[in-house]
């Protein structure tokens, strides 16, 4: 009888093994003090609501997942980080006991909310990553940006999540009110300094009507100017450190990519849950609603309350693969477009694009060069005019 047991779990666990693997995102909105230049959606945290929530994000999980393995978790918000360890540890049981294909677990933490309790149970959760949102080392900027934190807190922060072997990666944001070239250089160098395994470059923009935008659009720097000089410089400056500029907000020492973005980027599935979650799971993609309230009363009533809903096939898949191509090294083969265009054109357009200096091509990929990852969006619009979109 024990041997027929046995016999039957190893078929069980070779069935299961078999099946594509997918990405789990987790959006955890709470945040004590939003940033005024965020458009994440976002909650005012209590002890109450925090817990309606942990067991709405339990009864989603119960509702969602189908039971494909598990490859990469990644909790963003929001501030994941101002859940308490027992919290997180919450969340933690929603998950399947054993997560053997799991190859990364990143969470997002604010310095501010880095503590020795949380990183300890992050690291007995299984969490292997810890993206930490510096986004300035000078506290003038931190100020206009309203982070509530401090260089001693980031400092700090950082060198406890190292204490605790964590891969970090550390964001950075440049164009923000009256910073300068100068400024932007002294961010990057102190991050070297640092070295931490990954780091994330992005160019603040100002989202609708929010009081940060009507203060500050006319301090502004032209993303079309200033931006790209900031992006250059990062460009050069990391990858003279050693970092691989894998993906054009991107860069990475040798074998630490975030491979969460990386498999979304290039098409795989994941499952989002918690409230505005993305999912491209089952052959859709769909969000669930940015509103608390409303994505609970729905995963209460076993009905998820989803918006921009689209059924996902092999042209869609095929369009996105290249225009999320275009913002990674790997680079692009054109066969995937053939259901979209003609094989001809699109490899038309690439050699006009490696004669501009934008792309090269080794065995027929097409890969976008430094001045190509920079000019990413822009080539990205000229290839949906080609699709006629």
């Amino acid at each position: 009888m024990i041997f027929v047991i046995f016999i039957v779990m190893i078929f069980a666990s070779c069935a299961s093994s078999t099946e594509p693997p997918i990405g789990v995102y987790v959006h955890v909105p709470f945040c004590a003090c939003p940033c005024a230049y965020c458009a994440f959606y976002k909650a005012i945290p209590g002890r109450t609501i925090i817990e309606s929530y942990l067991q709405a994000l339990k009864s989603e999980w119960a509702l969602r997942y189908r039971g494909e393995p598990i490859e990469t978790i990644f909790f963003g918000g929001g501030t994941p980080s101002i859940l308490s360890a027992k919290q997180l540890e919450a969340i933690r049981r929603i998950f399947p006991d054993e997560l053997p294909f799991l190859k990364e677990w990143t969470i997002e933490c604010s310095p501010g909310t880095v503590t020795r309790d949380r990183l300890a149970a992050m690291r007995n959760m299984g969490v292997t990553r810890i993206s930490m949102g510096v986004e300035t080392f000078d506290e003038k900027f931190l100020k206009i940006l309203n982070r509530r934190q401090t260089l001693r807190q980031v400092l700090e922060a950082y060198e406890l999540a190292r204490g605790f072997s964590f891969d970090v990666n550390l964001d950075l944001m440049f164009a923000l009110p009256g910073q300068r070239l100068y400024h932007w250089k002294a961010d990057l160098q102190r991050a070297i300094d640092l070295a931490p395994g990954h780091l994330s470059t992005y160019c603040l923009t100002l989202e609708g009507d929010s009081q940060f935008a009507k203060n500050y659009r006319n301090k502004m720097l032209p993303a079309e100017s200033g931006g790209e000089k900031f992006h250059r410089l990062a460009s050069e400056l990391l990858r003279a450190a050693g970092y691989e500029h894998y993906e054009v907000s991107n860069f990475a020492q040798q074998g630490k990519r975030c491979l969460h973005n990386v498999r979304t980027w290039q098409m795989n599935d994941w499952l989002g849950i918690g409230p505005s979650a993305a999912s491209q799971y089952g052959s859709r993609r769909f969000r669930n609603v940015s509103d608390l309230t409303r994505w609970m009363t729905g995963i209460r009533a076993g009905s998820p309350d989803e918006e921009d809903i689209c059924a996902v096939d092999a042209k869609l898949l095929a369009q996105d693969k290249i225009i999320f191509g275009l913002r990674m090294r790997e680079g692009i083969y054109p066969p995937e477009s053939m259901d979209m265009i003609s094989q001809h054109a699109c490899v038309q357009l690439f050699e006009k694009w490696c004669e501009s200096g934008y792309m090269k091509c080794k065995d027929g990929i097409y890969h976008p060069t430094e001045r190509g990852l920079l000019l990413a969006d822009a080539l990205a619009k000229k290839f949906l005019l080609l699709n006629g979109n």
